[in-house]
């Protein structure tokens, strides 16, 4: 999909996974990887050591400059899907509170506060055991209805039991 990236010795795969293992450690930023020790991530990717902060934001630049991210997350999806063979999916929604003052955002119940306030709907999508596929922020509609079943176009009313 991304195909190889220009000159180097990081290839995607490997740029990606160290990503994910930043996430995991809560890593937030290139920079706050100086206090870690580049030799023991770099055995983690199977290479002697990690990319510096300037290559790392290189390498991630130029990732986000072939704009495939989605069809990325849709790619993984469906082949998560084919794995697993999953036929129902649950949508669940959850709202997140604003507090802030900058954004106009429409107001929704809040159950556990009993009030009307701003707010962001989330919508989780889960296979059948309830483990997450992906979240979709924002209202449900008729173009998120036909964006639903990872690209696919399918009707998917009859597959789908909300939670």
């Amino acid at each position: 999909m991304y195909g190889k990236l220009r000159k180097g010795y990081y290839g995607f795969m490997q740029i990606i996974i160290l990503l994910s293992f930043m996430a995991l450690s809560r890593i937030k930023n290139p920079e706050q990887l100086k206090n870690c020790s580049p030799g023991e991530w770099g055995k983690i990717l199977g290479i002697d050591r990690i990319p510096e902060k300037k290559c790392l934001r290189n390498k991630i630049k130029e990732i986000i400059e072939k704009g495939k991210a989605s069809d990325f997350n849709i790619e993984l999806g469906k082949e998560w899907v084919k794995q697993e063979g999953t036929t129902y999916f649950y949508v669940d929604g959850h709202i997140q509170v604003y507090h802030g003052k900058k954004a106009n955002l429409g107001k929704k119940h809040i159950a556990r506060q009993k009030l009307c306030m701003p707010g962001i709907t989330e919508f989780w999508v889960n296979n059948h055991l309830g483990m997450p596929y992906l979240v979709v922020t924002g209202e449900v509609n008729e173009k998120l209805l036909r964006r639903s079943a990872f690209g696919t176009g399918n009707n998917i009313n009859g597959n789908i039991a909300s939670a």
